[in-house]
């Protein structure tokens, strides 16, 4: 949770400064955090955890991993 949390701020200060590199990065990160805790909360395999996180981020930004 805090790994998200300290995503989203990021994101919010990103967005309020206008910074559209550090608004990617954010975007990836929150994407990434939110998808490795919905992965625990349903004890997905690994090799699924790829697509959990696409599902959050990936389609919205090219090249987050």
């Amino acid at each position: 949770y805090s790994t998200a949390e300290n995503s989203a701020d990021a994101l919010k200060k990103a967005i309020i400064e206008d910074d559209i590199d550090n608004t990617v990065v954010a975007m990836c990160n929150l994407g990434n955090a939110c998808g490795t805790c919905h992965a625990n909360f349903r004890r997905l395999l690994t090799s699924q955890l790829t697509n959990e996180v696409s599902g959050w981020s990936g389609k919205y930004i090219k090249g987050c991993e």
